[in-house]
Order: C-alpha cells, then structure tokens, then sequence
C-alpha cells in the first residue's frame, strides 16, 4: 500500500475547469511522504515526461520512487481538447509535446541514481520494456497493448506476448533476468 501522486500541468492548463497553479506543490508532497511514513509515496507525470530537475527535487523531497511517464504514449492534453470543443485549438499545438521516455528516463537515472524510477509513456512491446529495463528502469508501465486488446476480450494474449518478448529480449542480450539488462554506460 501506498500513494501515487500524478502530475499533470499542461492537462490542467488545457481543461476549462483546470487548477494550474502548482505552486507549493512540492513542499505538499514532502510533507506527504512525512505524514504517510513508513508508506511509499509514488510521483507520476502523466504523459509529457519528467524533467531531470524534477525527479531530483522530488527525490530530495523523499519520495519513494518517480514514473517518468514520457511523450508518446497518452496525450492528456489532446483527450482534454477532445472533451471540449473550445479548448481544442489550445489543445492541438500540444500534440507531439514533451519530453520522450528514454530521455527523461536517462535524466532521472543520471540526477538521483539511487531513486527507483518506473518507465511507462508510449512503450508498446517486451522489447521496449527490456530498453528501459537496461537503461536502469526498476519497473515500466505499459497501457495501449492492453487496452486494444481487450476491446477483442484479448488481454491475457496480449500480456502473454509481451512477456513472451520481454523473455526473448532478455535471452537475445545475454541475461537470465530483466533486471540484469543493464548497458555499460548505467553501470559506469
């Protein structure tokens, strides 16, 4: 048990009813991680990619783990256009905007090594998953390859060919575990 805080900025800037003022917000969060100890306390960007900076204050505010949540896989920003119709036009100039998985995900490792950090924002295979595995992912998240196939009441098919790739993946660099894939340049 625990609590997963979610970032979202640029959606909240987007929506009518949106509250985009964020000041404060990390001195709420430490004082969170404080009041729910010893229970973790997760942060999650929600799809534009945590910056290098963040994870480090967050870190620092004692956060049990970050979700980098890179561009390229939800696009709250454009669901929001979507919701409604004024918001649209501000919603469409944010369509390819943030920061991508595998770079926030380096950027994280490289300013707080010791926070576990969760890679999830556009990956959509095992192999993506065993990427950021070796470049120092303790865990990733994937949504679309699940959600498309249970539209077609195919999810555990999905999931088993995921896991399937992940343990190619694994065999075909070498390892015995996903956790073992990491590069030369995350151990350096």
């Amino acid at each position: 048990d625990g609590l997963s805080i979610h970032l979202n900025p640029l959606q909240e800037a987007i929506q009518p009813e949106g509250e985009a003022t964020f000041s404060g917000v990390l001195d709420a969060i430490a004082a969170t991680v404080v009041r729910l100890a010893p229970l973790p306390v997760l942060v999650k960007e929600v799809g534009f990619g945590l910056a290098g900076e963040d994870a480090a204050a967050l870190a620092s505010a004692g956060v049990a783990a970050v979700d980098v949540a890179g561009a390229g896989g939800t696009n709250w920003a454009l669901i929001e256009g979507r919701r409604d119709a004024n918001a649209g036009a501000v919603a469409a100039a944010f369509g390819d905007w943030g920061t991508p998985t595998v770079e926030a995900l380096q950027a994280a490792r490289a300013v707080a090594p010791e926070l576990p950090v969760v890679a999830s924002g556009g990956l959509r295979d095992g192999v993506d998953v065993a990427k950021c595995m070796a470049l120092g992912a303790a865990a990733c998240g994937l949504a679309r390859p699940f959600l498309v196939a249970a539209q077609a009441d195919g999810a555990g098919h999905a999931l088993a060919t995921v896991l399937t790739q992940l343990r190619i993946a694994t065999w075909a660099a070498g390892e015995a575990t996903p956790g073992a894939l990491v590069i030369e340049a995350v151990r350096a």
